[in-house]
């Protein structure tokens, strides 16, 4: 091979791998991008940040994070993808929509919500069909709301830790769900402190304070729930069950229930001991249940048709 042939080879190697370099280069950039996450800030007084949560949520992707810097955010927010919102202080993170129907729904599994005081709302965090959702809410404060929390048909939901006082009607309440745990909370001077609505089953209630509510735990048509090692002081009724079976309740302590410190209404095979009870007006109390009022038999039914048509016969 001559000299000149040698250099033209030389040239297209160089430029064979040059090119090589740069469609590697571009394509690893691109991968980059597109596994990449974010960190987006809302409020502060760094320059580009965000002045409202929403704004943030809208502009970030999958997996971001977006950080929410003390001070006073008047909105209702829409979660719709699997996002990580974390405020800078629970005290001073104040989310306030003055009465809307929710401060925060959550419309995507994998969500993360931590460190926000979430007030005055209809529903401070609503969480909706979500089927498996694993949605995290923790070491946050709601109050003055008309519901803290309210979960329905969404599992895999974990309520932790979060400090939940003086909401006028539910401190959580969940509705159609199973296999969701709510752990550690600080549940006080609300309504009913937790309630598991129909078909709620599965669920795990694990060393919460539910304290100075007038109802503190209740279940109604839910079954296969575990409830355990929860504080239950100062409520009307501590534990109230109606129309529920195959529940276990125990290690709970129990004590100055002004009514019951557990009241079962047509709830039988629920495991009620050990539990510790102490200065309550009863402690396990079985509510009797209303006669039933049997519909009319189709022979009485027939005999009143007969009645009818004889009278009418012989008047006419």
């Amino acid at each position: 091979m001559g000299k000149i042939d040698k250099m033209k080879m030389s040239k297209i190697l160089i430029i064979f791998f040059l090119i090589l370099f740069l469609f590697n280069n571009q394509y690893f950039n691109s991968i980059c991008k597109a596994d990449g996450v974010q960190t987006l800030f809302v409020g502060g007084v760094n320059e580009g940040n965000y002045s409202k949560i929403q704004n943030a949520i809208d502009n970030a992707t999958e997996n971001d994070t977006v950080i929410v810097y003390r001070g006073y955010y008047r909105e209702s927010i829409i979660i719709n993808k699997s996002i990580n919102i974390i405020g800078e202080n629970k005290e001073s993170v104040i989310l306030n929509n003055f009465q809307q129907f929710y401060s925060i729904y959550i419309q995507s599994p994998w969500v993360n919500i931590s460190n926000i005081n979430i007030q005055e709302s209809q529903i401070g965090i609503y969480i909706s069909n979500l089927g498996e959702g694993y949605v995290n809410v923790n070491d946050s404060i709601f109050t003055k709301n008309k519901e803290a929390i309210r979960i329905y048909n969404s599992s895999n939901i974990k309520i932790t830790n979060n400090r939940i006082e003086n909401n006028s009607e539910f401190g959580i309440v969940i509705s159609e769900t199973a296999e969701n745990e709510i752990i550690g909370n600080n549940i006080t001077q609300n309504f009913r402190g937790i309630y598991l609505d129909r078909w709620s089953n599965f669920n795990t209630i694990l060393n919460n304070n539910c304290s100075d509510n007038i109802y503190g735990i209740s279940l109604k048509f839910s079954f296969f729930n575990n409830i355990k090692e929860n504080d239950c002081f100062n409520n009307i009724l501590a534990v109230y069950l109606t129309d529920s079976k195959n529940n276990s309740i125990t290690d709970n302590d129990i004590q100055y229930s002004a009514n019951s410190g557990i009241l079962l209404e047509n709830s039988d095979d629920n495991v009620i001991e050990p539990n510790f009870f102490n200065n309550n007006a009863v402690d396990i109390k079985e509510k009797p249940q209303p006669p039933s009022i049997k519909a009319p038999g189709f022979e009485f039914i027939l005999l009143i048709v007969g009645i009818v048509f004889m009278l009418f016969f012989r008047k006419n």
